[in-house]
């Protein structure tokens, strides 16, 4: 009896505090692993090289917010973005650009999507913590550039 309730305990500590799983889609791997370096003592991670991916990976693991580069192989970022918005199971997920491009036209293109923030490189760790808990919350406003 002791060892089932102790098993349950553990069960339901570990699905009550886990903390959210935010997927990282990047085609750079250095910025890919330090993306992860920065957000991995707050939230798990998993990562994605191109759109693609990041589709399927999103509709397996329904993670709670997504990092997104806009230029990507196979799929860029505004494509997956809008394929995401096509499936029941995703279609909620945050998505928050992440991109090295701050051309106008490729910030108002990101906003044509449902994209939730579109910020740009370099990477201020303490900025991509403080957006993310935001739009966790759900304190973040609807398509801002920053």
């Amino acid at each position: 009896m002791r060892h089932n309730v102790l098993k349950f305990f553990n069960f339901f500590h570990h699905q009550a505090f886990k903390s959210p799983l935010i997927l990282i889609v990047d085609d750079n791997p250095v910025d890919r692993e330090l993306i992860g370096q920065i957000l991995k003592k707050e939230y798990r991670c998993v990562t994605s090289e191109n759109g693609q991916d990041s589709v399927a990976k999103a509709l397996a693991l329904k993670p709670n917010l997504i990092l997104m580069d806009c230029h990507m192989p196979k799929m860029n970022g505004m494509e997956a973005c809008q394929e995401l918005s096509r499936h029941e199971a995703t279609k909620h997920i945050p998505v928050i650009f992440l991109t090295g491009n701050d051309v106008a036209e490729n910030v108002f293109g990101c906003f044509d999507t449902t994209a939730r923030l579109y910020l740009t490189k370099p990477i201020i760790p303490r900025l991509l913590r403080d957006k993310i808990a935001q739009t966790l919350a759900g304190h973040a406003p609807n398509n801002r550039a920053i």
